[in-house]
């Protein structure tokens, strides 16, 4: 728990940290004040359809923030030499890897939350003030309820594997350039080379976690024998194994190589 504590501590602590919760509130800032400027143009601010776009944006903000977040704390520690003090201090590495980890989530989390709660209530206010509220259904509360929820997972999936590849490769531009070179090999070149690879990237994942559920459609296979062309389809729980997965695979390999490596 104090190891907790203290990782919370020396996160808050970080100018990164600061400086991406006050990005993402100049996000949201700037997300509502486009609002207020539609209305003017004519547009009417209606809060159940502005709030959905609204929080659609803050979750790419939040989870892009998280990853950056999670790279810089742990790269930051490698550059500075703090990590092996902080060994001699608490030898146990698994020990120190979770909590580490648990304190970079839970505070993402706390943080995201926040956000969530500001765009809400921002929009929530200016409908309040110069547009409509309207009519909420059970239903309607419900699913918006559990789209925030995905968010925040994603949140802490994407906190997660930050930590673990800049953890692993020492360096926060590390995580950077494994994150640029698969959105320009994978997600580009997979994508245009071949349709049905859009099934195993993890763009296609991410929309269909978010979207409950995702349908691509394959023209011609180039990949496998067993291809098919047509529709295919990514469940909501078939994204939830794959994201889940990825992560358990990621964090299990980081803290491995983590408790055999030399640290001086």
């Amino acid at each position: 728990m104090r190891l907790f504590v203290v990782e919370v501590r020396r996160l808050l602590a970080r100018r990164f940290f600061r400086a991406a919760v006050l990005l993402l509130l100049v996000g949201v800032a700037s997300m509502l004040g486009l609002a207020v400027k539609g209305s003017h143009s004519g547009s009417q601010l209606v809060f159940t359809q502005t709030v959905v776009a609204i929080t659609s944006v803050t979750t790419v903000l939040t989870v892009l923030a998280a990853f950056l977040v999670g790279a810089t704390a742990v790269g930051a520690e490698w550059h500075h030499g703090t990590l092996a003090a902080l060994l001699v201090w608490e030898p146990r590495r698994v020990r120190v890897f979770t909590g580490k980890l648990l304190a970079l989530v839970v505070t993402t989390l706390a943080v995201s939350v926040l956000v969530y709660a500001g765009a809400i209530g921002g929009t929530w206010a200016l409908a309040r003030a110069i547009g409509k509220v309207g009519d909420v259904t059970t239903g309607e509360l419900q699913s918006f309820g559990l789209g925030v929820a995905r968010g925040l997972a994603l949140t802490a999936v994407a906190a997660s594997l930050g930590f673990a590849i800049a953890l692993t490769a020492r360096r926060t531009a590390a995580a950077l350039g494994v994150l640029m070179a698969y959105l320009a090999v994978g997600e580009l070149g997979l994508r245009l080379f071949s349709d049905e690879a859009q099934g195993w990237l993890l763009g296609s994942q991410v929309v269909a976690w978010l979207g409950n559920g995702y349908t691509y459609v394959v023209g011609r296979c180039t990949l496998t024998a067993s291809c098919r062309t047509g529709p295919h389809v990514i469940s909501m729980a078939d994204s939830a194994v794959y994201l889940g997965v990825l992560v358990v695979v990621v964090l299990a390999a980081a803290a491995a190589i983590f408790r055999r490596r030399e640290v001086a």
